[in-house]
Formats: C-alpha cells, sequence, structure tokens
C-alpha cells in the first residue's frame, strides 16, 4: 500500500525489504536516466550497499540518442556518480523507430542490461513507482490485454542469471521528489516525458490527474486490483506450467512440445499454455489474432514443416510431431571444423552463438582421436549431400539443428552424434516477491 505520511520515504522500510531479499553478495545494477525516480532509487541502493558491503552497485546510463541533450545528461550523470563515488557505465543504443519509439528503446534498454557481465548474480534495479504502476495498468486495459498483462510490473522478479527489481513500486512519485530534495540531489528534466503524442504520457498529463481530484486514494485502489490480478495469475500460470510439463520433453537440450497433445487440448487452454510460456520467458506477446494464426498453423501444417512463426525474439518451429520456441538466433553460427582434439568428445563445448555440447550416446573413442566436421565442404569428402540428409533424418535432426550437427568420424567410422543446447532455453517458473 501507498504510504505517504508527511510525503516522506519510508527508507527505513525499504532497507528491510532489501536485507530481506538480498541475503547474499548481488551485484546491482541501476538503470540510471537522471530523473527523479531513477536517481531516487540509486541513491537508496547506494546507502544500502554502504552498510553492507558484501554488494556491488553500478550505475547504468543509456544513451538513446533521441534528444538533443542527451550527451549532456550523460554527462550530467557520468559526474553526479564521480562526486559521490557510485561505479558508473554509459552505453549507446541504436533506436529503431520503425517498430515505435517507446517499444524500440525498452528492448534496446534490455539488450544492454542483459549483457552486463559480473562475478557476482547480477540484478538489474529500475525506478518504477505506483504512479506508474497505474499507467501501465490502463495501458494495458486500453490494449486489450488479459489477466497476464493487468497484472503490470512486480516489484522482484527473480530467474536462474537475473532478477529485476522495482523497490520503490509501492510508493509515490512525490516521496521519491521528498526523499531527493531531502539529499540535495539535482536530476535531469526529460522535457520528452511531457509530449502527450506518446500514450503514457497522455494518461500521465491528463488521465491520471482527473482520477486523482474525483478519488484520492486512486492510486491505493490501482495497487489492490493489481495485486489481486497478479495472485490469480499466478494460480493460473502454476496450472498452465503443469498442463505443459505434462505434455514436453527435452530434446537437443530444448523444449520440445508433442503437437499431438497440444492440439487435443482446447482453444482456451492452448491459449493458454502458449502465452504463459512466453510470458515466462519475458518475449514479446503476439496480439490475439496473431495468437489464434500460430494456433491453426500448428494443427494444420504437415509433418515437414519448419517455421511457423518468427518474432524479433524467438523462432517456432514444427519439426515431425513436435514444437521447438528458441531464442531468435540461438542456432545462427556455423561452428569450424574440429580436428583431433585433445579431450574427450563428451566434454567438448562449442558456440553457434549459443554454447553447446554434444550428445554422443557414451561413445568411447580410443585416443581421444576423432574429427568434427561442420563445413559442407569438409563433409562433402566423405559422404553426398543426398547421404547426408538421410543419415539427419535418420538421426532424427531437425533442419535448423543441421548447420551446427557435425560429423563425428573417428578412424573409418561415422559415428551419430546430435548438439544439446549446454544452457537449455527451456521453460522456468519465475519467481515472484512482492512482500
Amino acid at each position: 500500500m501507498t504510504n505517504e505520511a508527511g510525503h516522506s520515504l519510508p527508507t527505513d522500510e525499504i532497507t528491510q525489504y532489501l536485507t530481506r531479499s538480498f541475503d547474499k553478495p548481488t551485484h546491482f545494477f541501476c538503470g540510471w536516466s537522471g530523473g527523479i525516480d531513477s536517481t531516487c532509487v540509486l541513491f537508496l541502493l547506494r546507502s544500502f550497499v554502504m552498510h553492507h558491503p558484501m554488494h556491488k552497485l553500478t550505475a547504468v546510463h543509456i544513451n538513446h540518442g533521441i534528444h538533443p541533450q542527451s550527451l549532456q545528461w550523460q554527462s550530467d550523470c557520468e559526474l553526479l556518480a564521480r562526486q559521490y563515488a557510485v561505479d558508473f557505465i554509459a552505453r549507446s543504443v541504436h533506436v529503431d523507430h520503425h517498430k515505435g519509439t517507446e517499444c524500440a528503446a525498452r528492448d534496446a534498454r534490455w539488450a544492454v542490461f542483459n549483457g552486463l557481465m559480473s562475478d557476482l548474480p547480477r540484478c538489474v534495479v529500475l525506478g518504477h513507482h505506483v504512479e506508474d504502476q497505474a499507467e501501465s495498468f490502463l495501458l494495458n486495459l486500453l490494449r486489450g490485454a488479459g489477466l497476464s498483462g493487468l497484472g503490470s510490473m512486480r516489484r522482484l522478479v527473480s530467474r536462474p542469471h537475473l532478477k529485476l527489481l522495482r523497490p520503490l513500486l509501492p510508493y509515490t512519485k512525490s516521496q521519491c521528489l521528498s526523499y531527493i530534495q531531502s539529499l540535495g540531489l539535482s536530476t535531469v528534466t526529460d522535457s520528452s516525458n511531457f509530449e502527450t503524442l506518446y500514450a503514457r504520457n497522455y494518461l500521465r498529463g491528463h488521465v491520471m490527474p482527473q482520477l486523482a481530484s474525483r478519488w484520492p486514494n486512486v492510486y491505493d485502489r490501482f495497487e489492490k486490483s493489481i495485486r489481486a490480478l497478479q495472485s490469480d495469475w499466478d494460480l493460473l500460470s502454476s496450472y498452465a506450467l503443469e498442463r505443459l510439463n505434462a505434455i514436453s520433453k527435452i530434446q537437443f537440450g530444448l523444449l520440445c512440445i508433442d503437437r499431438t497433445r497440444f492440439n487435443r487440448l482446447s482453444d482456451s487452454e492452448r491459449h493458454l499454455l502458449f502465452r504463459v510460456y512466453l510470458r515466462q520467458k519475458q518475449w514479446y506477446l503476439p496480439s490475439r489474432l496473431q495468437i489464434d494464426s500460430i494456433l491453426n498453423q500448428l494443427q494444420t501444417a504437415g509433418a515437414g514443416r519448419d517455421c511457423v512463426f518468427s518474432t524479433h525474439q524467438f523462432t517456432l518451429r514444427v519439426y515431425r510431431n513436435d514444437i521447438y520456441i528458441y531464442p531468435l538466433g540461438y542456432f545462427s553460427v556455423t561452428p569450424a571444423d574440429m580436428l583431433t582434439p585433445s579431450m574427450p568428445v563428451q566434454m567438448l563445448t562449442f558456440s553457434c552463438p549459443n554454447l553447446c555440447r554434444l550428445d554422443t550416446d557414451d561413445i568411447h573413442i580410443e585416443g581421444n582421436r576423432y574429427q568434427l566436421l561442420f563445413d559442407k565442404a569438409s563433409i562433402s569428402n566423405i559422404m553426398s549431400m543426398k547421404r547426408l540428409k538421410k543419415y539427419y533424418q535418420s538421426q532424427g535432426i531437425p533442419p535448423f539443428l543441421r548447420t551446427v550437427t557435425p560429423i563425428l568420424v573417428a578412424g573409418n567410422s561415422i559415428l551419430p552424434v546430435k548438439v544439446c543446447a549446454h544452457s537449455s532455453p527451456v521453460f522456468d517458473q519465475a519467481q515472484y516477491s512482492d512482500s
């Protein structure tokens, strides 16, 4: 619930929340635009890390290059970070306006966040507050979102390799401003935040003030509704993931859904399972019409059908009776041939560009002397392309995996081998903590 007693930010309460949520060393990467919200959360984290030195903190400024003053804002943030001894990095990104400025900028930011490296578990920290949450709810409502979209943002999302933290989500912007003023900190004012051409800005400038004037506790009302929706979605997601587990297996290190069993489900169940999977991966969610088209193709596609649907984030493919969904570009690079490596083939890894290994069914090679041939020109010296295709088919290797599946040559023998994703993009149920 929002807390506006004296318009002050309850820093002790936030510190207790951070202490409960992060009992092991963590590297916090705080998105910092220089504005009120991001400056507030950065200096809250700075104080927390100073009192808990097992953690690390880095301010991350992303220069979208959209505003004429972008470089000045970056310089101002760098100067302030140096003044307060905060580790600082800046990244410039390209925003593809053809995709929609807001969407493209968000994708560019997340490309930066996902690429940040550390020797500690990583956590991305953002400055969203309760008013941002209310705006997100209304935007999703106007877009025709279902239960998952109306649940909006979570305070803490935990995943195997990255956490996402929004510690200010229960509090208001005025509380953030009060905290900034108490520290005497200067902030950046982005004039584009007032341009009502953007839907969020229109809600912020015209709709929310009207609602707040009629219902002074409007943000409390939004927050209660959103929490109820999140609770319902969590229960429904748990059910959907159990259903997905029952009709799936791991093949080539990938999640593989049995198409026959999937198609036997009701329309609403198939919609739900598809949306829950994409939501868990935090991937782009197609429109309902697009999902209808995808599900129709999954019912009517022939056994040899390859690509069914692709976005800038993932690709969906069908091979024989299996449905594969994996990140776009996951198998886009053909590795170089490997001649007589010095290690057992079972221990070998390679990039394509994701990290992969070979499943050799416990084949033992005397002296570990073998060849892995990826290049088609090299393979053509051993077998014809027609024979190679039959070999792939006999091993059940889908077409999209064939450029990264080598021919294993040991002595005069060609041994069966399959590629497995080393860090498989199978689904994992995100753990939420909003306490």
